[in-house]
């Protein structure tokens, strides 16, 4: 760390908020002793910041290889190899090099036994090999990597971070066991002055109950630096002193010297150019910007460092009264040439984003912005306006120096400007257009914009009149395109339709556009037809579509003048908000909201959108927000407050506190079900540390077995996902400083035995013979035995003390990524099994079947009798994880062998198996009676999920007949696809077997399973709100399947909120058959069987 910033404030007021009284930690007290043994310790007294702060850049003569496939084999070549910032550039000649990989796109750096002294990168699409000359060198790299991508498999760096000659050093001996305020006391220092910071980590002690042996290794030098914490001033209100900002650019070093951009959900490096740059500065509240002002043009030159002219710059109109979502927000473009002039219009679709960072007006304590800053500058793929903001400056990075002054400076060089929406705009968005080049035809993205004086604008071109337009639905250019998923892989495609309208202006000009829902075309031929004048406003013949606006629209105010009456288009739109959750408004229809809120009906549902339809800048708003609130009904499920906790409603505060109190509510067992979506909602708090944040640790504190575990690794794995790295160290942290040291000790224990298993399972990938991978695994198990013995811990099976893994029950299981199964025997001398897997997105898994269990909870309130089996399962990183095997269960696929090579192709052979395991005629009534229950479960949650790679190995069955779904690496909608063929060509698997051990096609049996599937259906259909809000709120996971709201579209299309619930129930009926009646599966589950048996 460099410059340390508000860093230190933050983490004091966190830890300030997370002191809870201490629990009873008992049954998590480990036997193990402390370690009584001394560390030696450098402890650096600064006050002031070093002058240097370059970016890292290392250049090594390596061999190296890339491989899509950690099974292949490695061709090592000599090449140069370079690290500058945190960019790996490669050539033949050091004069020679091109740029390769972004750290960021690495998700592991992890050493290989294929080479000595070698290093194993993997990215999401690649393996990297590089062998280096001495274990020196390996380290060095090893080292590098991790400090530029701070995420492998320790949390700590060893790289030095600050010159011995900035400050005094002081050498001293302390004991392990020494809480952090008793090693102060020893070296002097002032608890209440000074914090201490582990350097080359993330990691500071501002907790006096800290102890030394959490972070320090016994026999290796421990550095720390004591930084003086920031001393609060009492800072004028802006209603004393002025309304404007003034801000000075004094420095800005180390600019990215690549374009990072996001294509795909991977992130794309190309060379920046040497041109000239500003930077622009912004006032925002939220997504809604305020005000904002461009600095002068500066040449970026190969120094690292760039100072700027002399010059203050004033934002204007800031509100009397500041809230913590207030921001300033600084963004660096590249002009690629162009010179803009004050008042001279600049065509800035040509700009290149560079890097963007930013600052809070108001600090954690709530006082002003002080007057110097140091802001280290992101890349252009973050979100300063609602994401996590950088505290301080980490060594090495691109940053930005300035001063803001609070006062009316009238010789300031440029003021800002007020920007507003446009009046005249209806709706704007993407549109597809239908082009043809000869034989061959495409969709074209086109940006488009309706207005309210009849016209259409496309992609800035000369406006289209609508006058006399006719509209009509095109179903005839409706296509379908895959594309492929953004894990890297081909095999993984998932199908969008584009859906196709008309717009025939006159008789020579006719208009093609599509958008890629159904919803999204009926808004905009809503919003087309209102656009039109009423006099010449005419639907097709051909095919007509039902619309009822016919008046123009205007901005958000309160005094709108309609032509019409609008309780019909009032209705129209609640209609769609009802059955679109993810309906997006455009600017007339939130005015349409607000006007009539009174009025509104008080679904919960309207609420969230209708809190979007106004700004909430002045102070007089508050006490009608307060009122809104309060009168609204509350949901059918307390979990769909969550909603208030998104993105779009991050900038106000009231609103989240009115969430949290209703959230407070939740018993432990429900609020352990929406953690993963309650860790995400802390990226949109201003501060590191807050009301979410402390009350989920107080939370986790009096509950450590259901609520600790779970939200340590939930912590744990965000800090992978770039630019949320030291904000959720730092929670991670703080949360570890308040469970208490058992609790800590046995934290850490799992993250250690979690990163060891994660080291051997790639390694297990890497190894190209098989027949020798159970051997090795249980040579590396034994010697985890002994590294682990007395403290041996997983995230699952939480309830089970264990003892030792039983080494020769551990394998490696036959699948393309290798995961190895592990049997553990616990105190009590029972076994347990779990799967750790390594190069899959475990998230994903999680998500699912958290929405499986809240399925099954809505269906038992709904008194459904429906069975679904889920099972513990941890992310340990975005690429790994540990999954708890079901106990007697086997999958279908063993089932289908035991009939042989065609056992799919045997209509009873469910039956048999069931009969063979429940010999006794109860027994097998109850099987059979579970099955049903089961199976209809499993049919229609994983229709709405989207569920793909179905094969037989992926679906198991206990002994009692309980039928469920493993292995949700593909949902919503993306399937695999062999030579161009898709294998799950049924929206959900229900073969012949399963219809036989049902009683056959029109038995009784059979038509209670299929009017059980309708009842559960609709019983989703009426929780659609809440599904779409989990899955909403994991969409900053940045997971590989779940990246925009044109995924989740796959929940709502396949919960058909249009048709009533007779018709849903008939349409699910229809799929029943349809999944009966193809072959396709069957004959799937027959090769998968065939291809394995081959391999053995």
């Amino acid at each position: 760390m460099w410059h340390y910033g508000a860093i230190v404030e933050q983490i004091a007021a966190l830890h300030r908020d997370c002191t809870f009284p201490e629990m009873d930690q008992s049954e998590y007290t480990s036997e193990a002793k402390p370690l009584q043994v001394f560390t030696s310790v450098h402890v650096h007294l600064q006050a002031l910041a070093p002058k240097t702060n370059n970016p890292i850049v290392w250049l090594s003569y390596v061999l190296l290889d890339v491989q899509t496939q950690r099974k292949h084999k490695f061709k090592l070549k000599r090449r140069y190899l370079e690290i500058r910032g945190k960019v790996l550039w490669v050539g033949k000649h050091p004069m020679m090099m091109q740029m390769w990989v972004h750290i960021d796109n690495l998700t592991a750096v992890e050493p290989s036994c294929l080479e000595p002294n070698s290093l194993l990168l993997v990215t999401p699409n690649m393996y990297i090999l590089i062998a280096l000359e001495d274990e020196v060198e390996c380290a060095r790299w090893r080292g590098l990597l991790r400090h530029g991508r701070p995420l492998g498999y320790n949390t700590k760096l060893l790289l030095k971070t600050h010159d011995h000659d900035i400050a005094p050093c002081i050498e001293s001996m302390l004991q392990l066991d020494w809480s952090i305020a008793k090693c102060m006391d020893h070296l002097g220092l002032d608890p209440d002055e000074y914090a201490i910071h582990v350097n080359g980590t993330n990691l500071f002690w501002s907790n006096p109950s800290a102890t030394l042996d959490e972070y320090a290794i016994p026999g290796n030098e421990l550095q720390l630096t004591a930084i003086p914490r920031i001393s609060p001033q009492s800072t004028a209100s802006i209603t004393e002193s002025t309304n404007s900002l003034n801000v000075r650019l004094n420095q800005v070093c180390h600019i990215f010297e690549e374009i990072l951009e996001l294509r795909d959900g991977q992130r794309i490096v190309a060379d920046r150019v040497q041109t000239s740059c500003l930077v622009r500065m912004e006032l925002a509240e939220g997504s809604r910007v305020h005000c904002s002002v461009d600095s002068d043009p500066f040449l970026l030159r190969p120094s690292s460092s760039q100072q700027l002219e002399d010059v203050w710059y004033t934002l204007w109109n800031i509100p009397d009264v500041l809230t913590d979502s207030w921001r300033l927000v600084c963004t660096i473009f590249a002009l690629d040439g162009q010179q803009p002039q004050d008042d001279d219009p600049v065509d800035e679709s040509q700009w290149i984003k560079l890097g963007t960072t930013g600052t809070t007006l108001l600090t954690v304590n709530g006082n002003l912005l002080p007057g110097s800053l140091y802001l280290e500058i992101l890349d252009s793929t973050a979100d300063p306006y609602r994401g996590p903001l950088p505290l301080g400056v980490t060594h090495g990075s691109p940053y930005i120096h300035l001063e803001c002054l609070w006062k009316d400076l009238y010789s300031s060089r440029r003021t800002s400007q007020l920007l507003h929406n446009s009046p005249t705009i209806l709706k704007q968005g993407t549109l597809y257009e239908w082009t043809s080049i000869g034989l061959w035809s495409k969709w074209t993205a086109r940006w488009c914009a309706v207005t309210s004086q009849g016209q259409l604008i496309m992609d800035k071109s000369h406006p289209i009149s609508l006058e006399n337009a006719r509209l009509a639905i095109a179903d005839k250019y409706t296509s379908t395109s895959r594309r492929a998923s953004a894990s890297g892989s081909k095999s993984t495609q998932k199908e969008y339709t584009t859906y196709a309208f008309t717009i025939e202006v006159d008789k020579q000009t006719s208009l093609i556009l599509g958008s890629l829902t159904r919803h999204a075309r009926e808004d905009w031929l809503h919003t087309l037809r209102m656009a039109i004048p009423t006099t010449s406003a005419r639907m097709s013949t051909r095919k007509s579509v039902e619309m009822t606006w016919s008046f123009r629209g205007t901005t958000l105010s309160d005094d709108v003048e309609l032509m019409e009456d609008p309780s019909v288009t009032l209705q129209w739109l609640l209609a769609r908000m009802e059955v679109d959750p993810l309906f997006s408004l455009s600017s007339f229809q939130r005015t349409i909201l607000w006007q009539y809120r009174h009025t509104l009906p008080k679904h919960f549902s309207i609420l969230p959108r209708l809190l979007t339809c106004r700004e909430w800048t002045n102070s007089t708003h508050a006490d009608e927000l307060k009122v809104i609130l309060a009168g609204w009904q509350r949901p059918k499920h307390a979990t769909e407050y969550l909603i208030l906790l998104g993105s779009s409603l991050s900038h106000l505060s009231t609103v989240r506190s009115f969430a949290i109190d209703r959230l407070e509510s939740l018993d432990d067992t429900t609020l352990a079900k929406v953690l993963p979506q309650l860790v995400q909602c802390i990226k949109w708090e201003p501060f590191a540390t807050s009301r979410l944040l402390t009350w989920l640790i107080q939370r986790a504190v009096e509950n450590l077995r259901d609520l600790g575990v779970p939200l340590f690794w939930a912590l744990h794995v965000e800090t992978f996902v770039p630019h949320c790295t030291q904000r959720f160290e730092i929670a991670k942290q703080a949360y570890l400083a308040a469970s208490g040291r058992p609790m800590r000790r046995m934290l850490r224990s799992q993250l250690e035995l979690c990163q060891e298993l994660n080291r051997l399972t790639r390694d297990m990938q890497s190894i190209a013979s098989s027949s020798s991978l159970d051997v090795l695994l249980r040579q590396r198990i034994a010697a985890l035995n002994v590294q682990f013995a007395g403290r041996m811990s997983l995230p699952v099976h939480g309830r089970c003390k264990m003892v030792q893994f039983v080494t020769g029950e551990c394998r490696v299981l036959k699948s393309p990524k290798r995961p190895i199964w592990l049997t553990i025997e616990t105190t009590s001398h029972k076994k347990v099994s779990v799967i750790f897997k390594a190069g899959d997105d475990v998230r994903q898994d999680m998500l699912s079947l958290q929405l499986f269990g809240l399925m099954e909870q809505l269906w038992t309130s709904a008194k459904l009798p429906i069975q679904m089996q889920t099972y513990g399962c941890v992310a340990t990183s975005p690429t790994s994880g540990v999954v708890e095997v079901v106990a007697d269960a086997v999958t279908t696929a063993a089932i289908h062998k035991e009939g042989g090579v065609l056992g799919p192709l045997q209509e009873e052979r469910f039956t048999r198996w069931l009969r063979t395991q429940n010999p006794a005629a109860d027994d097998f009534s109850r099987a059979l009676e579970t099955f049903r229950q089961s199976c209809a479960g499993a049919c229609v949650a994983t229709h709405v999920l989207g569920i793909g790679d179905r094969h037989n190995d992926n679906i198991m069955m206990t002994q009692r007949g309980l039928y469920f779904h493993i292995d949700f690496g593909h949902f919503l909608g993306h399937c695999k696809y062999h030579m161009n063929f898709k294998r799950d060509k049924t929206p959900f698997v229900f073969t012949k077997e399963m219809a036989f051990t049902l009683g056959g096609v029109g038995s009784v049996v059979y038509t209670s399973f299929v009017e059980l599937c309708g009842q559960a259906y609709n019983e989703l259909r009426q929780h659609l709100h809440l599904l779409t809000t989990l899955l909403v709120l994991m969409l900053p996971a940045n997971m590989a399947e779940l990246r925009d709201m044109h995924d989740i579209y796959h929940v709502v299309d396949a919960l058909a909120l249009d048709l009533t619930p007779t018709q849903a129930s008939q349409d699910f009926a229809a799929k029943i058959e349809a999944c009966l009646g193809h072959p396709y599966k069957r004959i799937d589950n027959t090769i998968h069987n065939l291809v394995h048996l081959l391999r053995t």
